[in-house]
């Protein structure tokens, strides 16, 4: 289903160079910057890879809410396979607030990557439906 959210994600960031195996999979560092993620009630991103035949699911991270320790944010958040094979592992990333526009939060994510390298794509997605993914692919 897809939903005018009105929320894109505006920046991906170079990538770390750190890719770490974990299991059958790799986890990789995904800098990104998520605008409207408390106005929309932002509830997780979808990564899709790009394969000859177009964009593919490989996988979302289900943001599971905010925790606080001292003055640092912290989301927290798992990732959950397109197949629903029960592989969901936990993660938590330190939020950062845009000075100009607290609505825009800027975290670097961990996601396991279960496939081989390739181009991927990012989309949010709240209650209402799933935003387009970026326009730009970036690799991961």
């Amino acid at each position: 289903m897809r939903a005018s959210l009105g929320v894109a994600i505006l920046a991906l960031a170079a990538l770390a160079a750190g890719v770490v195996p974990v299991g059958s999979c790799d986890v990789v560092r995904v800098p990104l910057a998520i605008p409207g993620f408390d106005s929309a009630q932002v509830a997780g991103v979808t990564f899709w890879r790009l394969g000859p035949d177009g964009l593919v699911e490989d996988g979302r991270l289900l943001f599971e809410g905010v925790e606080y320790r001292g003055a640092e944010e912290l989301l927290r958040y798992r990732f959950a396979p397109p197949q629903g094979d029960g592989l969901r592992l936990a993660f938590r990333s330190r939020v950062e607030r845009s000075a100009t526009d607290p609505d825009v939060v800027l975290v670097e994510l961990l996601y396991p990557r279960r496939s081989a390298p390739g181009r991927f794509r990012i989309s949010t997605f709240n209650a209402g439906g799933e935003s387009p993914p970026t326009e730009a692919d970036v690799p991961l």
